[in-house]
């Protein structure tokens, strides 16, 4: 077992962090997606999984290498299927409140102008940004 352990410990530390941070992102892309497209979708944990992908990857731009534009469109299409499915559960639902969780996952991290005096972004619910082109 310990040798196991130590072959597996050489492997990581040989590995490209990159790759080994992007497949982690990729991971979280994942979660949201099975979150999102199941048939009893959980909307507060799919955005939890994308606002976390997100803070990884504005967080990181740049230093992701190759595996940022990837990255950023699988943020950006995660993003607008959960708006889009949030829509539809509202919809489906006449509007009740089975979504009330489900915020539109914070995309303000990348955006330096939307941030309080401390430089922290500020996040705003579904119901704020409604009236505005996400």
């Amino acid at each position: 077992m310990a040798k196991e352990l130590a072959e597996a410990r050489a492997h990581i530390l040989d590995a490209d962090p990159t790759a080994i941070i992007a497949n982690h992102a990729f991971g979280l892309y994942e979660l949201a997606m099975l979150h999102i497209t199941n048939d009893d979708p959980d909307m507060k944990a799919a955005r939890l999984a994308i606002d976390s992908l997100g803070y990884l990857v504005e967080g990181l731009r740049s230093r992701l290498d190759e595996a940022e534009a990837p990255l950023n469109e699988a943020l950006h299409g995660v993003r607008l299927l959960f708006v889009e499915r949030t829509a539809a559960l509202k919809a489906t639902s006449g509007g009740s409140t089975t979504v009330s969780d489900a915020t539109v996952p914070d995309a303000t991290v990348s955006d330096p102008s939307v941030s309080d005096a401390d430089g922290v972004a500020e996040t705003e619910t579904a119901d704020d940004e409604e009236s505005e082109d996400l």
